[in-house]
């Protein structure tokens, strides 16, 4: 079973976003987040893996493209992203695509051909250097579910640590309480408490840190955890 993608939409037209985020869920395969502009990035807090990018060009001022890569590194997103651009002037496709590493998608376009570019897309991402950034000591390749030390030792995470690192790393230098860190890597499920997290938390340390009982990188704090990276 092939796991789920977030899409995040940026300044789509309602309509336009509706209907895409209709189509991208057909299958189960996606799952839909939306930011009206690239400012509100940052602000919407968005701490959720993020696996690819849509923005309408048309749509956004060209001061806000041009401070794409700021908001994104602000938000630390790191991710692929297409965009989308009813512009027939070759050298206007051109620019658009060197702010950018991804590509442009003129429009009209089929959805069929949309699907196929994203897909695409993501799996050159997942197999490049760009998909891995700096954790401590480590390159953190989450869709691998892996930390690479400067050794080159590889060191597995499971999906959940995947999704704890995942958290804190779009919350830098911030102390995430218990409860939220719950709600956002278990959902709202009355079964799981916070023993469950700290059992999570203790077997991560244990294969991070260089001494679990003196954490350097995972931090607990102020009723929660943080992440020095």
């Amino acid at each position: 079973m092939i796991a789920r993608k977030t899409l995040l939409l940026i300044g789509l037209a309602p309509h336009t976003q509706q209907a895409l985020s209709e189509q991208f869920c057909v299958n189960n395969d996606f799952t839909i987040e939306y930011a009206p502009s690239v400012a509100t990035i940052k602000d919407l807090r968005l701490r959720l893996q993020i696996d690819v990018i849509l923005i309408d060009a048309d749509s956004l001022p060209a001061a806000e493209l041009d401070g794409l890569e700021c908001h994104m590194e602000a938000a630390r997103l790191n991710a692929p992203l297409i965009m989308l651009s009813g512009e027939a002037d070759a050298a206007a496709m051109c620019d658009l695509e060197a702010r950018q590493v991804g590509l442009v998608m003129k429009k009209p376009f089929r959805f069929s051909a949309l699907f196929r570019k994203v897909w695409s897309l993501l799996q050159e991402f997942e197999n490049s250097d760009a998909a891995s950034f700096k954790l401590g000591p480590y390159q953190f390749q989450s869709s691998a579910k892996l930390l690479i030390d400067p050794d080159g030792r590889r060191i597995r995470l499971t999906e959940k640590e995947t999704s704890i690192l995942v958290y804190l790393y779009r919350s830098p230098e911030q102390v995430v309480a218990r409860e939220e860190l719950l709600r956002q890597v278990w959902g709202y499920n009355a079964a799981v408490t916070t023993h469950t997290l700290e059992t999570h938390i203790y077997r991560l340390r244990q294969k991070i840190e260089r001494d679990p009982a003196d954490a350097k990188l995972l931090i607990t704090g102020g009723g929660g955890y943080r992440l020095v990276a």
